[in-house]
This record gives C-alpha cells, sequence and structure tokens, in this order.
C-alpha cells in the first residue's frame, strides 16, 4: 500500500469551471482526437464521435432493397460472417445493445455437462441430459477453445478443486490428460478442498439461492400467501374506513394531522397482535453504506468494496413482479456473499399485493438484514407504470405498501427516494410527512434520500441542505441517510459534521470510480494509489466474477462483460498526484492527460479498446467478433446507476 498522502482543500480560480484541475506537466496537448474504433458498435459514440454506419445500399444496390416505413433506414454489418440485421420495430434493434452480434444457438453436445463434472461423474439427468457427459472429448477437440495458457484458475487456487473440469478457461492449470487410456482427470488439491475447509467454503459461500420447490411453488402460484391475503384486507379495509370518515366530517388532507391516519404503525400493531415478531434494529449512524447500483452493484463488486472496509451492502433493485413469477435472473441479485455480514435487498413495485407477496417470500426463504423500497429509480418505463420514483406521485398508495410489508416481515424496512420528481420542486418532506411518519422505529429501519430530483440527474450537485431539513418529518428515531456527491474522505466527514440529523452517508458512483474511497474514509486519509496497486484490485474483482460466473467461456465472458461496465466508471478516476486541487470533484470533466507510468495513462483511457486491454490480462482474449456497449454510457458523465 502506498504512503497517505496529506492534502488540503484549495480553490484553482485559472482553471474552467467544470474542468478538472490536471498538473501542466501530466496534460497533452493534441490537435485532434484519435479514435480507437475496435469493439465500438456501428452508430454508437466513442469519446463523443458518432462511429459511421455501413449501409447496405452503397455497397450491393439493389439487394436487400428497404420499402414502406423502413426505406429511410439503414441496415448494419455485425458478426464476423458479416450478415445483415434487419431494421424498423419488428426487426428487434432498439435498445442500446441493437447492433450487437447476435448469439448462435449452444450446441448441447459439444458442450460439457456442469452438473456431471460438480457432481464427480454423476449427472441427475443422466440418459435424458442433452450435454457431453465425457471429458475426454472435450478435451481433444476443444482445447484451443477452453484453455487460456500460463493463467491459473481462481477457484481451484482458493478452494482446491474446480468443479469445471475441462470446460474451465484455465483448465490446463487443474487437469491432466493420460495418453495410455485416453483419459482427462480433473485434480483435487486435498489439503485445501479436504483439511483446510475449501469443500465447506465453495458450497456455503452463498446464500439465498433460489429452491426449485420455491420456484415452482411461485410459478405455479401455489404458495402460501394466507397471511399476505390476511393483511391485505386489513389494509383495504382500514382505508375504506377512513375514507368513509373523511367524507362524512368533510376533512381535507391539510386539515388533519398525518399522524391521524389509521393506515401507520397503530394499524400494525393491532394486526401483528398475539404474532411474535421482534425486529432486530438495525445501526446506521457512522456506517459506510454501498447504495444498490444497477448492472455495476453485482455480488463480486460488493464483495470488494467488504474487503476494502465497506459495512452495509444491499442488493441491486429488483422487481416485485418478476421476483413472484420466479425468474431465475431476477432472483440471482438477491445472492449473499458470506463476507455481507450486514445485507439489504431492494425491490420495487407499484401496488401494495406484489410488495407484500415478495417481502413474505423473502423472509420466509432468505437471508437478509432489511428489505428496501426503491422509491427513486428515473427509469423512465418503471417511473411511467408507477414504480420507483413513480412512488413520490402516490403516497396513498405507498403507505399502504409499507403497511403490508410491515405486517409480514420479521426485518426491518427501509425507504429510498429523491428530492422530487420535477427538477424545480423537492416534494420528498411532503412524502415523509404523509407516508413515513405515521410509522415508527420499530417498523422503518432507516430513510435514504438521494438529494437530487428525477428530473434533474447528475447535471447539477446534491442539495444536502435539503436532505438535512427532511429529518424534521420523520421520528427523530429513524435514521436519516443522506445521498450525493461523495466521493472523498473529506466529503464524507464534512457532510456528517455540516448536516446535525444525518446519522450515514450511502455511497455510489464514489464508490465505482475507487471503491478504495472506504479504506480511506475509515483511515482519514487521502491514499495516492498507484497503478500497480489498482491493478491489483481489479485482479482481485475479476476473481470474484470468476467465482461467480464460473470459469468456464459462458462465466468468462460473463466476467468480462461486467468488469467492462465497472471500468467505464473507474477511468474516470483522476490519481490524486495528478490533481492541484483536492478533492476530486465528481462532475468535472478532466482534459487529456498522461499518467505517471503507461500503466495509470491505460487505467484512466475512456477508450473501449483500451478497457479491452486490461480484461485481456486476466481473462484471454476476446472473440473474433466481440463489441460491447456500456450499459450507462459513464464516459459521458450523464450515468443513471442509482435509484
Amino acid at each position: 500500500m502506498s504512503e497517505s498522502t496529506e492534502f488540503q482543500q484549495e480553490t484553482c480560480d485559472d482553471k474552467p469551471r467544470g474542468v478538472a484541475p490536471i498538473k501542466k506537466e501530466f496534460l497533452v496537448l493534441v490537435k485532434g482526437q484519435i479514435i480507437n474504433w475496435d469493439y465500438v458498435p456501428e452508430g454508437e459514440t466513442e469519446k463523443g464521435v458518432k462511429r459511421p454506419l455501413v449501409d447496405d445500399r452503397d455497397v450491393n444496390p439493389g439487394k436487400h432493397k428497404l420499402k414502406g416505413q423502413n426505406k429511410n433506414k439503414l441496415r448494419y454489418k455485425i458478426g464476423k460472417k458479416g450478415k445483415w440485421s434487419k431494421g424498423g420495430r419488428s426487426g428487434g434493434d432498439d435498445g442500446a445493445n441493437n447492433n450487437e452480434a447476435r448469439r448462435e444457438p449452444v450446441d448441447k453436445a459439444s458442450r460439457l455437462c456442469l452438473k456431471f463434472m460438480d457432481r464427480e461423474g454423476k449427472c441427475p439427468y443422466m440418459g435424458e441430459c442433452n450435454y457431453c457427459h465425457d471429458p475426454s472429448e472435450i478435451y481433444e477437440n476443444y482445447q484451443e477453445e477452453y484453455f487460456d495458457e500460463d493463467k491459473p484458475c481462481f477457484i481451484y487456487s482458493t478452494y482446491g478443486r474446480c468443479q469445471f473440469g475441462v470446460a474451465c478457461r484455465y483448465a490446463k492449470s487443474h487437469t491432466k490428460y493420460l495418453d495410455a487410456i485416453s483419459r482427462v482427470y480433473n485434480l483435487i488439491d486435498h489439503k485445501k478442498w479436504s483439511q483446510e475447509g475449501g469443500r465447506e467454503n465453495y458450497i456455503e459461500r452463498y446464500r439465498n439461492k433460489l429452491e426449485q420447490s420455491v420456484q415452482h411453488k411461485l410459478r405455479k402460484k401455489t404458495y402460501d400467501f394466507k397471511l399476505v391475503d390476511q393483511a391485505l384486507n386489513t389494509l383495504y379495509k382500514a382505508d375504506i374506513e377512513s375514507a368513509n370518515k373523511e367524507d362524512a366530517e368533510e376533512a381535507t388532507e391539510t386539515d388533519k394531522a398525518p399522524e391521524s391516519k389509521r393506515i401507520g404503525a397503530v394499524l400494525v400493531d393491532e394486526f401483528l397482535k398475539g404474532r411474535d415478531y421482534e425486529r432486530k434494529k438495525i445501526d446506521f449512524k457512522g456506517k459506510l453504506y454501498l447504495a444498490p447500483l444497477t448492472t455495476v452493484g453485482n455480488l463480486p463488486f460488493r464483495r470488494l468494496c467488504k474487503k476494502l472496509q465497506c459495512d452495509i451492502t444491499c442488493a441491486e433493485m429488483s422487481l416485485c413482479t418478476s421476483l413472484l413469477g420466479g425468474n431465475p435472473s431476477e432472483w440471482s441479485h438477491l445472492k449473499r456473499h458470506e463476507s455481507e455480514d450486514m445485507f439489504g435487498v431492494q425491490i420495487t413495485a407499484s401496488h401494495p399485493e406484489p410488495t407484500t407477496k415478495i417481502v413474505k417470500v423473502l423472509n420466509d426463504n432468505c437471508d437478509l438484514d432489511f428489505v428496501d423500497f426503491n422509491c427513486g429509480c428515473p427509469t423512465e418505463w418503471i417511473y411511467q407504470s408507477g414504480a420507483g420514483a413513480g412512488l413520490m406521485n402516490r403516497p396513498s398508495k405507498l403507505r399502504k405498501m409499507i403497511a403490508g410489508a410491515c405486517m409480514v416481515s420479521k426485518v426491518p424496512i427501509t425507504v429510498k427516494m429523491r428530492s422530487g420528481c420535477s427538477e424545480d420542486k423537492n416534494t420528498a418532506h411532503n412524502m415523509l410527512n404523509s407516508v413515513i411518519r405515521p410509522f415508527t422505529s420499530k417498523y422503518i429501519g432507516a430513510v435514504t434520500i438521494h438529494g437530487r430530483s428525477r428530473q434533474q440527474r447528475y447535471t447539477k450537485s446534491a442539495d444536502w441542505h435539503y436532505v438535512n431539513e427532511c429529518g424534521r418529518f420523520i421520528d427523530e428515531d429513524i435514521p436519516l441517510i443522506g445521498s450525493g456527491d461523495c466521493i472523498s474522505w473529506q466529503d464524507y466527514y464534512g457532510k456528517l459534521d455540516q448536516y446535525s440529523r444525518i446519522s450515514s452517508v450511502m455511497i455510489a458512483r464514489g464508490a465505482l470510480l475507487s471503491p478504495w474511497l472506504f479504506t480511506e474514509i475509515k483511515e482519514r486519509r487521502t491514499w495516492d494509489i498507484s497503478s500497480k496497486e489498482r491493478l491489483d484490485i481489479i485482479k482481485e474483482y475479476v476473481g470474484f466474477a470468476l467465482d461467480h460466473w464460473g470459469s468456464d467461456s459462458t462465466g468468462v465472458e460473463n466476467s468480462r462483460r461486467y468488469l467492462l461496465e465497472w471500468l467505464s466508471f473507474a477511468c474516470r478516476y483522476i490519481p490524486v498526484g495528478l490533481l492541484e486541487v483536492l478533492p476530486q470533484k465528481i462532475n468535472d470533466r478532466p482534459p487529456l492527460y498522461k499518467g505517471r507510468d503507461e500503466l495509470e495513462t491505460l487505467l484512466s483511457s475512456a477508450s473501449v479498446s483500451d478497457w479491452v486491454k486490461i480484461s485481456e490480462m486476466f481473462l484471454g482474449k476476446v472473440p473474433d467478433d466481440f463489441k460491447f456497449l456500456p450499459k450507462h454510457k459513464s464516459n459521458a458523465y450523464e450515468s443513471i446507476v442509482e435509484g
């Protein structure tokens, strides 16, 4: 670890506003942009410049002629075979990844059965399984595809056995081929696997896996929701009684204090009378809380942050309707690593029924410490459906959702919202007054407010003064957590010192730029991290990713994709030794600069080709037709990752 360096915060008046103050000796003066189009899909941007499209009509006039509403659209050339994709609404080319090459159907007979390898030669579907059960055949026919030389297998070196066997891309480090009998064996390090507890560590490292029996009940709608039905009936009955009473008294919402509304702690207390529901309170005060981050806040990244001294982690947002449908992809968000000692899951929906049901399912089948309600996701389709930030326009609905969840949950409910929906009007205090105040700290574990509106996004700084003022509208015992613009230890402690009502700070983009921020905050120092130390952290993330997604070809490419997503944020970190003024500001764009060595320059590159080069250091060469487009396009400095 590099020695800590002390800096004082200064001002720099001779630098343009919004431009990071890089020291002159590191600036690079160029007359024009040199753009590397490798791995960038056609029609997408790289460093703000759009890549030209390949127009089929220019290459082959008259061929693939477009008619009607599609006649003005271009055809894009994709894939190594040069096939032409279809335009138009029915062509399936809308969205962020519209120019990516389509995956070929998997030839199962040429793929090794992972259940066969994981169960040491015992496939539970033997006779019906379409995958290959002969490791020697895979070894002989697909060595070039599966094996990456001179790279150790993370799973084997950690646990003493790799369940992927010869399907592992790094199989040469743990397989042995015997020519005499034409057989290949998957080696086991018995010291690690048996004597040092590798087998137990491997089996128990992940929790919250979706059991097939639970998935079957959810899909067949046979899950026991009797308690949920009772809770919802109680809610709807109280809602009707409250409405009738207001009509009779001709009262408006401003005439009555929020405490008088029955749908709150009083109703929940009545419902839970006689039921043993003891909730363990969570101490958020002064804890380092990693925000639930879409895509990039995956389990390997959370595991990395835990190793760098993060205290509380939360899974990325999941849709209640997808979870209730037993969607494996959605349920994979809820997995918890054994190192996550304080862990929550974040959900969103637009109605009380799916919310209450999934909270019941999570309490029955998952190991978690709290359930977080997302009332801040700015994504358009989620907002229009009434979920996410759309809930900030529906206080009555949100109050019933929280009450229903409290009736069936044995863990605290937390709520995360924005300062408002429109840019010119803050409404979070009204939501807290009408929705959260009727509840006590017995049910609400914490409230998090992101100091930006849905429309504002990241064009302006977060309003921390308003976040602090919102604390007056909730129970004093309920922790208030602030979020926005925390990318240094000075930011963290500055917010806590200046705003007395705020218990803790949620860290989002700051963790993506520099996961070691948690270490800096804990130790109250600025870490002038070297390029080698940064590369070691990336290497550690890759190991965690392979452990999570697997070391076969599919797992390696999944690991690469998520690594590249993270690097699209991490490249924006500016080493402290290059800055004239500290700390770095989140929205300051750096001019073109070079690092103190070639590796530091590479890690600071905003080019997709350089991110791919970094991934190849650990994961091997990319496929010939590989393309990548960052989901959040963070290099445009307007990413949306935090709800």
